[in-house]
């Protein structure tokens, strides 16, 4: 039997998908089995610490989990190891009007969380 679009509605509204999930929230579903993605966040984390360069594009509709992915990725990479890289988490939308963004626009607003990061460790 199909959902009414007012149930649909009333559950939709009963979840936040504006605010991430921290890693560690008891909220949090581990759907990478579904995915096909099992171990891909430890994946990374590795590949990250093993080259220097590396880029890496999480896409997706909004709320669909991208940032809290990425917050899970922060915490793999700053445990486990002694030589751990430098994680800023650079909240695009503070700094940015994002339906009129610019390459240079994007450069700023990382330069300003990375100095307010590095400020905040001092």
């Amino acid at each position: 039997m199909p959902m009414s679009k007012d149930l649909i509605t009333k559950i939709t509204q009963e979840f936040d998908t504006i605010t991430p999930l921290q890693p560690n929230d008891p909220r949090y579903v581990d759907c990478s089995v579904e995915r096909g993605s099992t171990g891909l966040i430890r994946e990374i984390a590795n590949n990250v610490r093993r080259v220097e360069k590396s880029c890496w594009l999480f896409s997706g509709h909004r709320g669909c989990g991208k940032t809290t992915e990425l917050f899970r990725l922060q915490r793999e990479l700053e445990s486990k190891t002694k030589a751990r890289p430098f994680v800023v988490y650079c909240e695009t939308d503070e700094y940015l009007k994002l339906d009129d963004v610019g390459f240079t626009d994007v450069l700023l607003a990382m330069v300003h969380q990375l100095w307010r990061h590095a400020q905040a460790t001092d």
